[in-house]
């Protein structure tokens, strides 16, 4: 039978679920998923299924409430990569029926959570920031000051809207945000909606959601097999001897790696010619390794026995500096011994694609340079600069600053990050997928992401540098990526 049977089949098998009861084909693989992933996991999972496009800051905002709500710590780490390696996180979508299947068992009294949440999540995406970052479009731009109960108005009128953008693409979605469970046949009343699969709503959902139909096989498979979903949770917890850094499982994606040809500050022999990246997931540390990290690696006996210089701007929780980027391999190697874990630096793609976290523009919170969301240098030449929150002339305590949209902390500024790419001048025969750059002058290798004295075009999401692999100095640190099962 060829694929397009296949997906006739699929959506015929899947097509009349109605219960969560006996008679339904779904319940064996919800058991499973429930099994493995744990009360609290098979919870998230259940809200996730509201929106219908499954996208990372959503995922982790509705962690962090439905942990709240039970009074239990923020998910951890293990949960996180639990969920990324479910199939429909992959693709960034989830069939309707298994959709529909979730939110029938999620517990009543968490679905007023789950709206609130989600609710909470756009009216804070209302405000130009927020906009212009690319978390959600498509809405007209709200005050925040409205009181709540104008703001829910809105939010009902801009469901209802029948419009190109409008909510109402998603049948599911809007039921559920207008406060009941919806039903199969809410599915009917409109046959577009299972062509667009909400592609264009609120701009969450991009061109990979046309892989529905994939999806929907890869759904049938699991419900047909008993025990296939099984192998997904059998990743073990390793014990950690010493401090391991928080990381943030990313899921994978395709993006364009480099700058638009009118991006101010853009050095053409360097950052083109754009292209098409495409990334398979992976954990990038949410903060640069700090002072604190290496010296704990020092104390173990590993990196060298090395302590690094901190030119009397103190250690702890800042960035690690005059680290070389042999050095920073070394740490990465004593971190995977301790840990269990494959820990290394990340390749020039990664960082490209964890910076941008869904953004196009040359930051990951718009089109300009500000000091409220990074640490860098004057305008003109040269120096550290200490203005509004970056209250720091050199290097700032890590996380001082806004996370991106994947929760990531200075990502721009600070200090210059290793990758473990030889540099090259351009793109011009660069790898398509996320793998290093191996070959050109590897007794240089490239730095991302620009420093506490850097002019505001270093530190683009596109900008890219170089130093000696031996180079040590006050404006060199480093981050960790690591490599999922």
């Amino acid at each position: 039978m060829g694929f397009v049977g296949v997906i006739g089949r699929v959506g015929r098998g899947l097509g009349g679920t109605r219960k969560g009861g006996a008679g339904d084909p779904l319940a064996p693989l919800c058991a499973e998923l429930e099994m493995g992933l744990g009360p609290f996991g098979f919870l998230w999972l259940s809200a996730c299924a509201v929106y219908p496009g499954l996208r990372f800051p959503l995922t982790v905002h509705l962690g962090q409430v439905l942990a709240q709500a039970v009074s239990r710590p923020p998910p951890t780490e293990d949960e996180h990569l639990a969920l990324c390696r479910l199939p429909w996180f992959r693709t960034g979508w989830m069939p309707d029926d298994l959709r529909l299947a979730l939110l029938r068992r999620l517990d009543p009294k968490f679905r007023p959570v789950v709206r609130g949440a989600i609710e909470a999540l756009l009216f804070r995406a209302m405000d130009d920031t927020a906009a212009e970052s690319g978390i959600v479009s498509g809405l007209d731009v709200v005050h925040p000051s409205l009181p709540s109960a104008s703001w829910r108005e809105r939010l009902k009128a801009w469901l209802k809207a029948p419009g190109e953008n409008g909510a109402g693409r998603d049948a599911i979605f809007v039921h559920y945000m207008m406060g009941r469970v919806p039903d199969p046949g809410d599915l009917v009343l409109d046959r577009r909606l299972k062509r667009l699969f909400g592609a264009r709503l609120a701009g969450w959902v991009d061109g990979r959601t046309l892989l529905a139909g994939a999806a929907a096989a890869v759904l049938a498979v699991l419900v047909g097999a008993t025990g296939v979903i099984k192998p997904l949770f059998t990743a073990t917890t390793v014990q950690v001897t010493g401090a391991a850094p928080d990381m943030v499982a990313l899921p994978g994606g395709n993006f364009l790696m480099g700058s638009a040809e009118d991006e101010p500050g853009r050095r053409l022999e360097y950052e083109g010619p754009r292209h098409s990246v495409t990334v398979r997931p992976f954990a990038m540390a949410k903060y640069e390794v700090t002072f604190a990290d290496w010296d704990a690696c020092v104390a173990d006996g590993g990196c060298d026995g090395n302590r690094l210089d901190d030119r009397g701007w103190g250690r702890g929780r800042q960035p690690a500096i005059n680290v070389g980027w042999d050095d920073a391999r070394a740490y990465a190697r004593w971190l995977s011994q301790k840990t269990g874990h494959t820990y290394r630096l990340p390749t020039e793609a990664e960082w490209e694609y964890a910076a941008r976290a869904g953004s196009t523009t040359a930051y990951w919170w718009g089109a300009a340079a500000s000091h409220e969301y990074a640490n860098y240098g004057k305008d003109e030449c040269c120096g550290g600069l200490a203005r509004g929150r970056d209250s720091w002339v050199n290097t700032s305590p890590a996380g001082s600053f806004p996370p991106n949209a994947f929760g990531l902390h200075d990502m721009h500024g600070n200090v210059w990050e290793w990758v473990e790419d030889c540099w090259n001048d351009g793109y011009q025969g660069a790898p398509s997928g996320d793998e290093a750059w191996t070959t050109g002058d590897c007794k240089r290798r490239v730095v991302r992401g620009g420093s506490w004295s850097n002019l505001p075009r270093d530190l683009r999401s596109a900008t890219r540098s170089r130093y000696g692999a031996g180079n040590r100095s006050g404006d060199l640190g480093f981050r960790l990526a690591r490599t999922l099962p």
